[in-house]
């Protein structure tokens, strides 16, 4: 994940905040059209929001002419660098057109970036076995993980707790707690990124 620091320009900063705010707010094509032209220049420097922005604005078709193609791609770019909003956006744009461990792949990558709704999809993932064998146990651990980032999904962990024995339920809640541990952990000090 590329991080700001104090050797990148201020002028690509600035790039990046018009971009943003064009992007966000603009209301004219010429708006977008700016915006992408500015996000494009930052997107192949390697600033992985930049390039969120932009294949954003390819999957919209806003400034710019609809390409799933081309959004794709600048989302996996972004996503090589950690990026959560690319992996989260590969977890759910592109679900359609990829294959099941695709989309496991990229939810949980996702979760494991911090990802709250992500967690409860890769739970579910585990609950039901969509993509992966079922597995209830690395289930109620990420539904715990879900919980704890606000997510609302006791009613399964009412569930599996009915079943799973104790022994079983305090090993995956001790799971939980390492995998909100890491994932908190690595996700301190890296929430400004290019």
């Amino acid at each position: 994940m590329m991080v700001l620091n104090s050797s990148d320009s201020e002028t690509e900063k600035e790039m990046y905040k018009r971009a943003v705010q064009l992007s966000q707010f603009g209301s004219s094509e010429s708006s977008f059209i700016e915006a992408f032209s500015l996000l494009e220049q930052l997107a192949e420097k390697g600033w992985s929001n930049a390039q969120v922005h932009l294949a954003y604005l390819y999957l919209c078709g806003k400034g710019v002419e609809t390409s799933s193609e081309k959004s794709e791609y600048w989302y996996k770019q972004a996503a090589k660098q950690g990026n959560q909003a690319a992996c989260h956006a590969l977890a759910i744009h592109y679900g359609t057109d990829m294959s099941e461990l695709e989309k496991v792949y990229w939810a949980l990558k996702a979760a494991r970036l911090g990802s709250g709704p992500m967690q409860r999809k890769t739970a579910m993932n585990y609950y039901l076995g969509f993509g992966v064998p079922q597995n209830y146990f690395h289930a109620y651990a990420w539904f715990n993980v879900a919980r704890a980032n606000g997510e609302e999904v006791q009613k399964y962990l009412d569930k599996l707790e009915q079943f799973m024995p104790i022994e079983e339920i305090c090993k995956s809640q001790e799971v939980a707690r390492q995998l909100f541990e890491e994932i908190h952990l690595e996700g301190f000090g890296s929430n400004v990124q290019k």
